[in-house]
Parts: structure tokens; C-alpha cells; sequence
């Protein structure tokens, strides 16, 4: 199975595992007669634990957890928590150097409002920043294919840093510096240096 696989998970949930600093850092659910564990950021523990009580139903998503022990049981590091007032996402580090390609069906905004990506017709999202967006000239209908790292998105899609688009590199061109004046040198003068009085 791929590491960045999506799996929906269901279970009771049973226990939490502590870190050495002794925070939860993830936790075991029982599914009819076998157990699965789902592992967690430990700065989220608070977050995990307004959202799962012992003997209570967990529902969650995540990918196959890559260092497992393979006799040990399903291992896999959370992406998405359901329960509470909204889901709790958590952001995974992605596979690098990933090629996707699709068909743009509508266009994403940052929070200035300039279009920074593009959600494709498989749901797919390419983030390409406003300078890329720019570069590639975006709009909806057009066939994208971008390079870069890929990660777990929202719902079961996947999330695509782009580093290259439809053959472009999207790196932004390194900002020159100006040269560096240096004042005039001024000669000062030898202390050592004798000065000679003309004779009269």
C-alpha cells in the first residue's frame, strides 16, 4: 500500500500511547477482533482528546504509517479526525518529486484574493502561489500538469506544492543586490612621514 495512501478508519477507541515526555502521541482503536493504531503530532493532544472518549466511536482519515513494525498491527499517522464541532486536520510531511495532471474546474483564491492554485477535475488541488499562477497563465478548462511535493489534502484528495507547471519552473528569480558603494579612500597621512620646511 502507498505511504500517502488515504484510508478511512473506523473503531472503538481504546487507549491513548504516551511519549517519553509522557503526552499522548497517538492512540489504539479495536475494530471486531483486531486493533489498528493511529499516531498523531504530540502539540495536537489536546485537540485529539476533545474529540475521542473510551468505548466511543472513532472515524477518521489517515495514510500507512511508513517505519511500522511489520508483525505489529496497522500502524498510521492521523491526517483527519472527525468529531467536535469541525474535523481536526493535521498536515503531513508529502512524497517529493510527484507528477499530477488534470483538467482545472475552478480556480482557488489566497487570502489577499489573488489566485494562488487550481482544484482539479479529480479534486485534486495544485498550489502554485500567485507568482505561479501568473507565470502559467490559470483558468478554468485548461489541461495542468504540475511537479512538486505531494501530501494528503482535505476529504481524500491530495495537495501538490508545485515546483514546476506544464514545463515551467515556478522557482520565484533570486532578488540582486544592489552593488556595494564603498566610500572614497582617503590617504592619511605617515605620523612617521617627515615634513621638510622649504629653506627661505
Amino acid at each position: 500500500m502507498r505511504h500517502d495512501h488515504i484510508v478511512h478508519l473506523v473503531g472503538i477507541f481504546q487507549s491513548f500511547n504516551l511519549s517519553p515526555k509522557g503526552t499522548p502521541e497517538g492512540f489504539v482503536c479495536l475494530k471486531g477482533d483486531s486493533t489498528f493504531q493511529i499516531n498523531f503530532p504530540p502539540e495536537l493532544a489536546s485537540e485529539v482528546e476533545k474529540r475521542v472518549l473510551p468505548g466511543v466511536k472513532v472515524e477518521a482519515e489517515a495514510v500507512p504509517f511508513p517505519d511500522a513494525e511489520p508483525e505489529a498491527h496497522p500502524v498510521y499517522e492521523l491526517r483527519q479526525l472527525f468529531g467536535g464541532e469541525e474535523p481536526l486536520i493535521v498536515e503531513g510531511k508529502g512524497e517529493e518529486n510527484v507528477e499530477i495532471e488534470g483538467i482545472v474546474t475552478r480556480l482557488n483564491y489566497a487570502r489577499r484574493g489573488e489566485v494562488n492554485g487550481a482544484i482539479l477535475d479529480n479534486g485534486d488541488f495544485v498550489h502554485l502561489r500567485p507568482h505561479g499562477a501568473k507565470t502559467v497563465g490559470l483558468e478554468v478548462g485548461q489541461h495542468l500538469e504540475a511537479r512538486g511535493e505531494v501530501r494528503p489534502g482535505w476529504a481524500g484528495t491530495r495537495v501538490i506544492e508545485a515546483s514546476h507547471a506544464n514545463g515551467i519552473s515556478l522557482e520565484k528569480p533570486g532578488k540582486k543586490h544592489p552593488p556595494h558603494h564603498h566610500p572614497p579612500h582617503h590617504k592619511h597621512p605617515d605620523p612617521h612621514e617627515r615634513h621638510m620646511k622649504p629653506r627661505r
